[in-house]
Formats: C-alpha cells, sequence, structure tokens
C-alpha cells in the first residue's frame, strides 16, 4: 500500500495547452453530451436496441397468439406466471 501511495504522489497530470475554455458551464455539458451521442458505439448500440426490442415483442404477441393451439387450453389460462 505504502508503494501506490508513493506513485500515486509521483503522478502529475499536464494541463492541457491549446484547449478551448467553454463560455459556461451548461456550454460545457452540452458539448459533452452531443460528443456523447455522436460516438459510433453508442449510435450502434441505440440502433440495436430499438431492433431487439421491437423484434421481441412481435414475437412475443405472434407466440400467444398460437397457445391455445399448442396447449389445448384457453388463453386466459396460460396468462402470467402459474405455479405447479
Amino acid at each position: 500500500m505504502l508503494l501506490c501511495l508513493l506513485l500515486g504522489a509521483a503522478f502529475h497530470v499536464p494541463l492541457p495547452v491549446d484547449e478551448p475554455i467553454p463560455s459556461s458551464r451548461t456550454a460545457e455539458i452540452l458539448d459533452g453530451l452531443r460528443e456523447f451521442v455522436t460516438s459510433r458505439p453508442v449510435a450502434l448500440a441505440a440502433v440495436a436496441y430499438v431492433l431487439v426490442y421491437s423484434g421481441g415483442n412481435a414475437i412475443f404477441d405472434n407466440v400467444s397468439l398460437h397457445t391455445k393451439d399448442v396447449l389445448g387450453e384457453a388463453l386466459p389460462d396460460t396468462v402470467g406466471c402459474r405455479t405447479f
């Protein structure tokens, strides 16, 4: 632990040289949010989530339509959790 303490105390982060200073805190937050939303991994993850979410709901709706044919029971008897 002492070694970690000494190495941590010796660590120095240089100040940015030519970084523009935002005019206000709100502008800084909005710039960071814009950078986050427009990044490629976040955009791809959002598209993948929408595709999986919309496809998953359609699958469950179609499966529930055929419950009576497959199980031979009425739909209200098979909806929700049921203990055996």
